[in-house]
């Protein structure tokens, strides 16, 4: 690549306008800089600020596209982020523990926390005839918190769930900043009508569908999901297990539950490897198909804007292809 020469005129002459287009540049980064400082964890509590915002908060996501959640390791920056941030959303379930330690250590906290579980309604983690359950079943202590139970943490999968989210979450980022409250109402509204829409659209396709069943081969971090639209489900593990091996007598008993139910495919979750999957589609003749819980997406999906609703509408379509 050739190197650019600076001619004896030029260079006076781009220094010209360097000292005239710095100035604003830096006023736009100070007005970014002044805007309220929010802290997702994770992409859904990201969208969902988005979404409200607009341009009026500097909007941080930590656990970035494509990353592994329930391994998320926060660097030296994203604590600095922390300190500085003036809201911090996060889910608040098993898979944010890393928050609750930093947190617990921080001499300077963010201003506001956010906990979706404390914003929703929230069920306790359910094992399914067929489905591997984890090893250690721990005791629920009364002295914890909500955020500590032995719940299922994917609550913004329901779209009621997610609407309760978001109004929730408007009136914090209203009442700290009050100047703009009308603008983020008036967002949270909209978002909120736009969700209800695809709901009554996956809600129409389900009707027409007689007793819906699916058979996830995968992780089942969707129980909201199906709870709000009355689909009964089998699957490998609960919620985000940290198990990636299936057992025989498993794989076997949801290849056994696609062809008993006659189901013309299989389902898995976003960023998964599919082996489960594919290993029951290959057995039953079915193929796989994707059902997006929102936990987290590609830096592809990530730069072309996709949202949570884009989710809602890839499962609607999902469902269309693959249910009897």
């Amino acid at each position: 690549m050739k190197r650019m020469k600076f001619s004896g005129f030029f260079f006076p002459f781009f220094l010209l306008l360097t000292a005239l287009f710095s100035p604003s540049c830096s006023a736009k980064k100070t007005e970014r800089n002044d805007g309220l400082r929010i802290v997702a964890a994770n992409f859904v509590s990201y969208d969902f600020a988005r979404a409200i915002c607009g341009d009026k908060a500097n909007l941080k996501l930590l656990i970035k596209p494509g990353m592994e959640i329930h391994s998320f390791d926060p660097s030296p920056m994203d604590i600095i982020s922390l300190e500085n941030a003036d809201l911090f959303i996060y889910t608040g379930g098993e898979s944010d523990e890393w928050a609750q330690k930093i947190l617990s250590s921080m001499k300077n906290p963010p201003k506001k926390l956010f906990l979706l579980v404390e914003n929703a309604e929230v069920l306790e983690e359910e094992i399914v005839e067929g489905m591997e359950s984890e090893e250690e079943d721990d005791e629920i202590d009364d002295g914890k918190s909500l955020s500590e139970y032995e719940i299922d943490e994917h609550v913004w999968t329901s779209p009621k769930n997610a609407c309760r989210i978001i109004k929730a979450l408007e009136k914090v980022i209203s009442n700290l900043d009050a100047q703009n409250a009308a603008v983020y109402e008036q967002n949270a509204a909209l978002y909120i009508s736009e969700i209800q829409k695809v709901s009554e659209k996956i809600s129409a396709v389900l009707s027409k569908k007689e007793n819906p069943f699916i058979v996830m081969g995968d992780r089942f971090p969707l129980r909201y999901f199906v709870e709000e639209f009355g689909i009964s489900y089998r699957a490998a593990f609960p919620g985000c297990s940290s198990a990636v091996e299936a057992s025989p007598q498993t794989i076997a008993y949801l290849i056994d539950m696609v062809k008993a139910q006659n189901l013309p495919a299989v389902f898995t979750i976003e960023l998964s490897n599919q082996k489960i999957a594919r290993a029951i589609a290959e057995a039953s003749g079915t193929k796989v198909i994707e059902l997006n819980a929102c936990h987290n997406l590609t830096k592809a999906q990530f730069d072309n804007g996709f949202t949570y609703l884009d989710s809602l509408e890839q499962n609607l379509h999902a469902l269309e292809e693959g249910l009897k």
